[in-house]
C-alpha cells in the first residue's frame, strides 16, 4: 500500500509539473501576442531643429505653435494624429538646406492650445493653410506623418 502511495504521489508531481509547464508556455504565447506592432508606437522624438525660430500664431480663436527654418520655397510639415511637429526634426534639418520649412503643432496637439471643440482626424487633403480649401484654390501639396 505504502508503494503505491508514493507511485501515485509521484505521478501527481509528473502531472503537475506538466500544467505547470503548459501554464507557462501559454503565458509566454499570450505575452508575445500582446507586444506592441512596430506601427502601434511612435519612435523617439528627435531633438529640437537648432536655430529654428519658433512663434504662436492666432487661429481661429487658438494659439498655433510653429517652427520656421531654412531659406527657399516653402514647405509646410503637418503632423499626423496624436503627435506634434517635432517628430518631424530629422526632415526638417535634411529639407532646411534648399527650403523654408514651416512645421506646426495641430490644435489641442505639442504647444498649441485647444478651444472646446472636440478633436477629430480629417480626411488628407480637406485642410490645408488653416481653411477649408476652395475648389479655386491652387493644389496644396504636404505631407503628413504617420
Amino acid at each position: 500500500m505504502l508503494e503505491f502511495n508514493a507511485d501515485l504521489s509521484l505521478q501527481k508531481g509528473i502531472a503537475m509539473s506538466r500544467r505547470l509547464l503548459v501554464a507557462a508556455c501559454l503565458l509566454l504565447s499570450f505575452s508575445a501576442a500582446q507586444a506592441a506592432e512596430r506601427w502601434e508606437t511612435l519612435p523617439p522624438t528627435p531633438a529640437p531643429v537648432a536655430g529654428a525660430k519658433t512663434g504662436y500664431a492666432a487661429v481661429n480663436g487658438i494659439k498655433v505653435y510653429y517652427t520656421r527654418t531654412g531659406h527657399g520655397s516653402p514647405v509646410v510639415l503637418l503632423h499626423g494624429g496624436l503627435s506634434n511637429s517635432d517628430y518631424w526634426g530629422n526632415q526638417v534639418k535634411a529639407l532646411s538646406a534648399k527650403h523654408t520649412v514651416i512645421s506646426l503643432d495641430s490644435r489641442g496637439h505639442g504647444r498649441s492650445s485647444r478651444d472646446e471643440k472636440t478633436l477629430r482626424l480629417r480626411p488628407d487633403g480637406r485642410r490645408c493653410g488653416g481653411r477649408a480649401r476652395q475648389p479655386e484654390d491652387p493644389p496644396c501639396r504636404y505631407r503628413r506623418l504617420e
